[in-house]
Order: C-alpha cells, then sequence, then structure tokens
C-alpha cells in the first residue's frame, strides 16, 4: 500500500474491500463456489465492485452551487453496506479527512465535463471522521 501511496490511515479500509473482493470470488479449492455463495447458497451480486481501492473518483456534490463543482475529486474506499442502498459507497473528498457515503459516484476522466449532472437523487450523504 506504500506504493501507491495509500495513507495508513485508509488501510483498514483497504482491508475490507480486499476481504470483500476474497468473499466473492471463485476458487478451485470451493468447486469454483465463492465462499459468500457457500455460506448464503447463492450466487453473489458481483457488479458492485466496479471501483478499485483508493482510485480516483468524483462523486455529486448536492450542496455544491454554482460557482463551485458540484463532482468534485475524491478517492474510493468501498461498499457502505450500514446505510443507503446496495450501490452506497465510501468516499473520500480530496480536500477533507472526512469518509462520506455517496451513491453517485464516477471515474475521473479529464476529458468530459462533470460538472452537469442532473436528475439524480441521493438517500443519505452521511459522514464520519478519520483521524489523522
Amino acid at each position: 500500500m506504500r506504493i501507491h501511496s495509500i495513507p495508513e490511515r485508509c488501510w483498514d479500509y483497504a482491508a475490507e474491500y480486499i476481504t470483500e473482493l476474497i468473499n466473492h470470488t471463485a476458487s478451485s479449492r470451493n468447486q469454483w463456489h465463492t465462499p459468500y455463495e457457500t455460506l448464503h447458497g447463492d450466487t453473489p451480486d458481483i457488479s458492485i465492485f466496479c471501483f478499485h481501492f483508493y482510485e480516483p473518483i468524483l462523486y455529486l456534490d448536492t450542496s455544491a452551487s454554482f460557482p463551485h463543482d458540484n463532482m468534485p475529486p475524491s478517492r474510493f474506499l468501498g461498499i457502505a453496506h450500514n446505510t443507503g442502498d446496495s450501490f452506497t459507497f465510501l468516499v473520500l473528498p480530496d480536500h477533507s479527512g472526512r469518509v462520506i457515503y455517496r451513491s453517485v459516484i464516477q471515474r475521473r476522466n479529464t476529458h468530459m465535463n462533470h460538472t452537469t449532472v442532473e436528475n439524480i437523487e441521493i438517500e443519505e450523504n452521511h459522514t464520519t471522521e478519520i483521524e489523522e
């Protein structure tokens, strides 16, 4: 994690995300079933795993008003299972040390205009402090 410059305060999020990935990955030792499938009896939905840990992303900030950007830069930390819908994520904004929950995120792409996101609702906007 040091090679990728991931701050030590985020390592617990990395461990949790890696554990999630392992639990949703089939292996020959388990007759090509996932640990999740073995435990629960059904095939898990892997569509939630569309971002890499600490990947640079943008999130929708519904409180932003013109002329401020409504898609500020941040980092992906994982999946939020305790709040929102099944596609709610843990996000670390670049401008703060607080982890927030967001349902609308996208990969950073310098070639697109990311300031025009319309007609999107977010159920919950919770925050959690991270000590530095």
